[in-house]
């Protein structure tokens, strides 16, 4: 008789525990689908905000002037991006600055604008960062706090360096995400060379290595719209060329062949005249 009721008694346990473990188990996968759920919604909501930010252009302050350069820095080519927005806004802006699709962003952060005050500390903005992939290009949407300029920053994935006649050639390229009013493609020649081209301008500062930059200036630059340049550069120049303007030379030379030409009109062609004149009289 005991036994019995023994065995019942842990019968009855055993059931009871493992009702209370199926319990536990059934409130387990409910909070963990719960919780899946409220992150999705949470995802989409920022998604949702994202295109919402996109669509309204009034959410986003347009960059004035926005410079792409490429430099080689420690073997590798690096890209800086950076965005200014006009002095006259008032902080915080939202700025909205797109990269080549899968480029490996390594920097995003608040920089000088050349006006108003410094970022405090490096100026670098933590991730997470509200990005979206739209055609070629990753579309960062920041908000400036500090200062009124964005930059960005990625390796180039690429050679830039193309065949010239010249010593050396750079090839840039970006297709900004909206208008500005100027966009630099700008690049760092290795210290001591000369860009023959006067089209270029050449940007204040010197790198590291004493490395000058130059770059072509794109007024009214269209969002969408690629636009490409070569800067070719000449080495092994002298002190008087590397100091004089990218004029000077051309026009030099001009003024030059324009004296030659004077002195062979007047001086040759006048002693062919003489002995004509001799004979007839």
């Amino acid at each position: 008789m005991t036994t019995a009721i023994n065995k019942t008694s842990w019968l009855l346990k055993t059931v009871v525990l493992t009702a209370i473990v199926c319990t536990l188990l059934f409130a387990t996968v409910n909070f963990a689908s719960a919780s899946e759920a409220e992150n999705a919604e949470q995802d989409a909501s920022v998604a949702a905000t994202h295109i919402e930010a996109r669509a309204d252009a009034d959410v986003v302050s347009p960059f004035t002037n926005l410079q792409y350069k490429l430099v080689h820095w420690e073997g590798a080519w690096i890209v800086t991006i950076r965005g200014i927005i006009s002095e006259d806004l008032v902080l915080p802006a939202t700025v909205e600055i797109g990269v080549p699709t899968g480029s490996n962003v390594d920097w995003i952060g608040e920089v000088y604008a050349g006006f108003g005050s410094q970022p405090l500390g490096s100026g670098e903005i933590a991730p997470p960062y509200n990005r979206v992939t739209e055609g070629d290009l990753d579309i960062y949407t920041i908000v400036l706090n500090q200062t009124h300029a964005i930059q960005v920053e990625y390796v180039f994935p690429d050679n830039p360096l193309v065949e010239s006649s010249e010593d050396g050639a750079i090839a840039l390229s970006y297709t900004p995400l909206n208008d500005a009013d100027e966009l630099w493609l700008a690049t760092a020649i290795p210290a001591g060379a000369v860009v023959p081209d006067p089209q270029f301008r050449e940007l204040e500062g010197l790198g590291p290595n004493g490395e000058i930059s130059f770059a072509r200036v794109i007024y009214n630059a269209v969002g969408g719209e690629t636009y490409d340049t070569v800067i070719e550069y000449r080495t092994g120049v002298t002190e008087v060329e590397r100091n004089l303007a990218p004029w000077v030379l051309p026009v030099l030379v001009g003024s030059l062949a324009a004296v030659a030409a004077a002195v062979f009109f007047f001086f040759v062609r006048g002693a062919k005249t003489e002995p004509e004149q001799k004979e007839s009289k």
